[in-house]
């Protein structure tokens, strides 16, 4: 009995420790996860809508780009992978503008685990009447259909 209360508490340490141990020097590390574009949204405190590219506004390149980010503890973006995109140029606006945006950091302040944040942005690209407009999801009617 006393062997099964020990693993039970061992387990519920480890559950509500916000860190993970890094094995070669015994520091603490921060957390990372995945959320969704909406979260990451909520989360924005400055945002940049990426500029329709010139060239595929005039070769009427139009659709959907998707890009992962990847989130600092101090919420500056490190990295942007485009996923997908209609055009190189397309692309290109997108990683530009998204690189610029600032999140609510996720460094522990607040009492919370501090995390590092990654998760997918989607962006749809549009032309009508010869005018490009870049579109978030909660902007089209695609969302929720």
């Amino acid at each position: 009995m006393a062997k099964f209360l020990l693993i039970v508490v061992a387990t519920i340490l480890l559950a509500v420790i916000p860190y993970e141990l890094n094995a070669q020097d015994a520091t603490a590390v921060p957390l990372s996860g995945t959320t969704s574009g909406a979260v990451l949204r909520s989360m924005a405190l400055k945002t940049v809508r990426p500029v329709y590219p010139q060239d595929a506004l005039r070769t009427k390149k139009t659709g959907v780009a998707v890009v992962r980010i990847h989130i600092s503890l101090e919420g500056t973006v490190t990295r942007v992978e485009v996923l997908q995109a209609p055009s190189a140029s397309i692309g290109n606006s997108v990683e530009g503008a998204v690189a610029q945006w600032r999140f609510r950091p996720t460094d522990g302040r607040d009492g919370e685990a501090p995390v590092k944040l990654s998760g997918k942005l989607v962006f749809y690209f549009e032309i009508h009447a010869g005018r490009g407009s870049v579109l978030f999801p909660s902007e089209t009617g695609y969302v929720g259909r």
